[in-house]
């Protein structure tokens, strides 16, 4: 069973069996004063730590009879403050046998996502504490880099002749050439021949 973290739950506890026979119900009013003692009742192992008496300050409500044996025990806050396995037991072998149950404490997000209206918080920059490995990588930029956009110019290729175009130094313009340049201003990346319209007939690109 799942526990939404620090906060009070009420939850299933039981059945308790008789000692004698392991199938009688043990429903005494004794049993509640038992597994709310101060000292020996319910205790707690919080994500496998030391058992422990469940909160017994200001936040403490009484255990009250259910049916079948069961009974209904409040947690508080602070018993569902530690995030993992929470084990949940009490053991008095002069009158029953023992009683435990297990839950998994959550925090808010994953619990209010699974069984409220919330959504699983996935924050984005996580993603650059991914390691895809080599073999992973490689097929990453494979596909951002290499992918072919259009006939044979890749996605990288693609975007060498939009800088160029958009921001690269120009030359020629009047003229039947015109040039392009690079952003490193190294090579000439796109060269088109124009007529005095300016209407190209060859576009040269020289592209990595």
């Amino acid at each position: 069973m799942w526990l939404k973290q620090s906060t009070v739950s009420v939850i299933p506890f039981g059945p308790f069996l008789d000692k004698g026979n392991g199938v009688d119900l043990e429903s005494g009013a004794g049993i509640i004063t038992s597994i709310d003692d101060a000292t020996t009742g319910i205790m707690l192992s919080k994500n496998g730590g030391t058992l422990t008496i469940r909160e017994q300050g200001g936040n403490f409500v009484a255990s009250t009879y259910d049916a079948h044996g069961c009974y209904k025990v409040s947690l508080s806050a602070v018993d569902t403050g530690t995030l993992g396995r929470l084990r949940v037991i009490h053991t008095e072998p002069a009158t029953y046998l023992a009683v435990w149950q297990d839950f998994m404490v959550v925090s808010a997000n994953v619990w209010d996502s699974l069984f409220g209206a919330d959504k699983l918080d996935v924050n984005v920059t996580e993603q650059a504490n991914i390691d895809f490995g080599v073999l992973q990588k490689a097929s990453l930029d494979a596909v951002t880099l290499a992918g072919v956009v259009e006939g044979t110019i890749t996605l990288k290729q693609a975007v060498q002749a939009i800088l160029a175009f958009s921001a690269g130094i120009a030359a020629g313009g009047g003229t039947a050439a015109i040039t392009f340049r690079d952003q490193t201003d190294s090579k000439d990346r796109i060269t088109m021949t124009v007529d005095a319209n300016g209407n190209r007939s060859i576009v040269l690109l020289d592209l990595d």
